[in-house]
């Protein structure tokens, strides 16, 4: 039951495009995964900046406004 020598290298060859593939897709998911991430924790930061700077001016703070 032995393969022959060209038979083993196609078929290493096909695992190795179909993991190569795979690997691909996982490192694109990935870098969506991260940009999604730091786009949503830019736009948290934004929120509780604004929230912050609105909370001193309804205190009497309307120099806040102008640090914009």
């Amino acid at each position: 039951m032995l393969m022959d020598r060209k038979k083993i290298l196609s078929v290493v060859r096909g695992y190795l495009l179909k993991e190569k593939r795979n690997t691909v897709l996982t490192g694109l998911f990935l870098c969506f995964i991260t940009v999604f991430l730091l786009i949503g924790n830019q736009l948290f930061a934004n929120v509780q900046m604004a929230n912050r700077l609105n909370a001193q001016a309804l205190e009497g703070r309307q120099e806040a406004f102008m640090k914009i």
